[in-house]
C-alpha cells in the first residue's frame, strides 16, 4: 500500500513498513511504539546485535545485498530513513 506522506511529501509503503515493524515487535516478543521517525537506536528499540540481524532482514525484504558505502549507522536511524535508503520502490529504488 503505497501512501503519500504529508510531512516529508513522499511516498511511503506501508506494507514494507509493516514488515519491518512486524520484525522488530518478533525480535522483541512484543510491540513497540515506533513510528516512522522513532530513533531505534537511541530510543533502545534495537541493540547492535538486532541492527545486524535487521539489516539481514532488509536485505531479505529488498532481495539484493545492501552495498557495503550504504552499512552506515545514520542509514538505520529509523524506519523512514530504512525505507528511503534501502527499500524504495520508485525508479531510484536499490539504485545505491
Amino acid at each position: 500500500v503505497l501512501i503519500m506522506d504529508s510531512v516529508a511529501g513522499q511516498v511511503i509503503d506501508w506494507t514494507v513498513v509493516g514488515k519491518l515493524k512486524d520484525w522488530i515487535a518478533q525480535m522483541k516478543r512484543r510491540r513497540e511504539d515506533v513510528d516512522l521517525d522513532t530513533n531505534l537506536i537511541a530510543a533502545g528499540v534495537l541493540d547492535s546485535l538486532e541492527v545486524v540481524n535487521f539489516l539481514l532482514y532488509i536485505e531479505e525484504l529488498r532481495g539484493a545485498e545492501i552495498p557495503e558505502h550504504l552499512i552506515q549507522p545514520n542509514n538505520f536511524t529509523s524506519l523512514r530513513t530504512i525505507h528511503d535508503v534501502f527499500l524504495r520502490t520508485d525508479e531510484n529504488s536499490h539504485q545505491n
